[in-house]
């Protein structure tokens, strides 16, 4: 979970096997979750994902969204970053470094912590 995100960020393991077992059962690496994140953030926001965004939040992730894009120097991949739209990346509002995670009450579930 994240301030910035309606919703939890699912993390499983990418290669699940027998060497991914520990005493504790089965565990995530660190290379799990950044491909989960990576993939959440990068995945297009929803139409009912864009309208929970506040009045007052539009405009900045509206201006993540152009800084995003325009950070792009080769035009033909900045036209096509554009086009794709708001990503969930942009509703962090420029807050894109990672800080940490916060361990939670309920052992499976972690607070992202981004600056």
């Amino acid at each position: 979970f994240s301030d910035a995100l309606p919703y939890p960020i699912s993390v499983t393991s990418y290669h699940p096997s027998p060497s991914k077992r520990s005493s504790a059962g089965y565990y995530v690496s660190v290379y799990d979750i950044l491909v989960a994140l990576y993939r959440t953030l990068r995945s297009p926001v929803t139409a009912a994902e864009y309208a929970s965004v506040s009045r007052s939040d539009v405009a900045a992730v509206t201006a993540a969204y152009q800084t995003r894009y325009r950070r792009i120097a080769e035009a033909r991949l900045r036209d096509n970053e554009k086009r794709s739209g708001v990503r969930r990346v942009d509703l962090l509002k420029g807050k894109t470094r990672f800080v940490g995670m916060i361990a939670t009450k309920h052992p499976d579930a972690w607070i992202l912590q981004l600056a």
